[in-house]
């Protein structure tokens, strides 16, 4: 949790400073602020057997787990850097890059678009390699999965608009069939 209160400070200082950070450095401190407070709890109550091997890999550069939180961030980014920015809250991906690049809004959502992309392909190759190294990795196939489902809930959620701070139309149409409406099973 510390790591997790330091990194939103570094997003309050740079809000406050009216400081825009380049994208390395906005990409780089995503990490805990977005799947540490549900990732490191997931991984003690699914562990069995809590190794210190582990939990070293959690606090260090996991890329499971970093690139999950990168994910869930560019996802979130995609449909909240209008709104939030509009708010007066700290840019987003999308505004640091048309910032830094010096290109239109249309662009950098391509360029945030594409880095998703590549975040999708390197956690897929990622979570291959642990499945085929099993005994090598110091996480159990339970908790990658849930690191994966992360990133696959923040994409579904924020597909369709802001589907965490805004529930309308087909966000709030998922979320109800996920919760209310049974499964249909053969």
């Amino acid at each position: 949790w510390v790591s997790v209160c330091k990194t939103y400070l570094v997003e309050a200082r740079w809000q406050r400073a009216r400081q825009t950070p380049r994208l390395d450095e906005y990409l780089s401190n995503i990490r805990e602020a977005m799947t540490g407070p549900i990732l490191l709890p997931a991984y003690f109550f699914l562990s069995q057997n809590i190794e210190e091997k582990a939990i070293q890999q959690l606090q260090s550069e996991s890329n499971i787990i970093n690139l999950s939180s990168m994910i869930v961030r560019l996802s979130a980014d995609l449909q909240r850097s209008r709104v939030e920015f509009g708010r007066g809250n700290l840019p987003r991906s999308v505004q640091i890059y048309m910032n830094e690049a010096r290109v239109a809004e249309e662009q950098a959502r391509q360029h945030i678009r594409k880095l998703l992309r590549d975040a999708w392909r390197r956690l897929n190759r990622e979570m291959l390699l642990a499945q085929q190294q099993q005994q090598q990795t110091a996480f159990s196939r339970s908790f990658m999965n849930v690191a994966l489902n992360i990133a696959r809930v923040s994409q579904c959620m924020y597909d369709f608009e802001d589907g965490v701070g805004v529930l309308e139309h087909e966000s709030m149409d998922h979320v109800y069939s996920l919760i209310a409406e049974p499964i249909q099973t053969a």
